[in-house]
């Protein structure tokens, strides 16, 4: 994988990870909401586990490890990368949350213009309203384990890790416990995550660039069985390269099947929302998440498919 197509992926995930929600300002309800999905050992802080375990989860940790891999969607796997992305702080939103449905929510962005230009790496979030990025931070020697080979990252000078490998394939088996150590530095301590890889993705998508139906869409997958296991969509409209002004995000058991409410296929598929088509794919993706809750970061280990959506005609 380029580092190109890294960042694409880490933009993606930011978009969703900065996202509000109406779960209240002191952001209790978002803990509770998350800590039951985990399927680590490591003994970290997480107590709730009476949650409601079919409950959608949308909020993601500030820092973030990534493990993933990529297929068609039919079981394949044929490409693998890593990501790491740790933050002195959570990012800055780029969408809000609008309506929330079922399993699913629907965010929108408004374009924003500010004078002067944001500098040092602040985007601009409202109108004349620069929000500075978070400082990256580095844990020393991370070494991930539990994979088709062990991976080793060390920081680069700004903090930042990069694993490109474009011969990597699949990158994990099914239940393998996938072990993120990082020895830590004077910015973060060190800290020791797992979590369970996933089943490789057979969905039930069938799109062909065809514009979405009216009403409700019903998104089915083929079930598997690795404890903790969900699955989540992302479908948004496309403006090229730029940030989709419609995002629908859905969060479900591993049960098979998940509805996109009327409402929200109703904007995913109008054309206003919409530029020059498929620069930036929707997916589905199979995953586990486990997390130390203390130091606020989270490991998702994860199989996905690009889907591709077009708008009514």
């Amino acid at each position: 994988m380029t580092r190109e197509w890294a960042v694409l992926q880490l933009l993606a995930w930011l978009t969703v990870a900065g996202c509000s929600n109406d779960d209240g300002a002191d952001g209790d309800a978002d803990a509770d909401a998350d800590s039951d999905a985990d399927s680590d050992s490591d003994a970290d802080s997480d107590s709730d586990a009476d949650a409601d375990a079919d409950a959608p989860r949308f909020e993601s940790a500030t820092s973030r490890v990534l493990v993933s891999e990529r297929g068609s969607g039919s079981g394949d796997e044929y490409e693998g990368w890593v990501q790491v992305q740790l933050l002195a702080e959570a990012a800055p939103a780029y969408h809000d949350e609008v309506l929330r449905e079922g399993d699913c929510r629907m965010l929108a962005w408004e374009p924003a213009f500010c004078d002067p230009w944001c500098e040092d790496g602040a985007i601009c979030v409202a109108e004349n309203t620069c929000v500075p990025w978070p400082d990256v931070l580095a844990a020393g020697t991370i070494t991930i384990t539990g994979l088709d080979r062990e991976v080793v990252l060390e920081p680069d000078p700004e903090g930042r890790y990069w694993y490109d490998d474009p011969d990597i394939g699949g990158i994990f088996e099914e239940g393998a416990a996938v072990v993120v150590e990082a020895e830590g530095s004077a910015e973060l301590p060190a800290f020791t995550i797992e979590a369970t890889g996933v089943a490789p993705l057979v969905h039930h998508f069938e799109d062909n660039f065809e514009p979405l139906p009216e009403g409700e869409l019903t998104i089915t997958w083929d079930r598997a069985d690795v404890a903790g296991s969900r699955v989540r969509t992302r479908l948004i409209t496309d403006w090229g390269h730029g940030t989709p002004p419609v995002l629908v995000e859905c969060d479900s058991a591993d049960d098979g099947e998940l509805v996109v409410p009327a409402s929200m296929v109703a904007e995913l598929r109008d054309p206003e929302n919409w530029s020059c088509g498929d620069c930036l794919s929707s997916s589905i993706e199979r995953y586990t998440r486990a997390e130390d809750a203390d130091l606020d970061i989270e490991l998702v280990v994860s199989h996905q498919a690009y889907i591709y959506l077009a708008p009514a005609r």
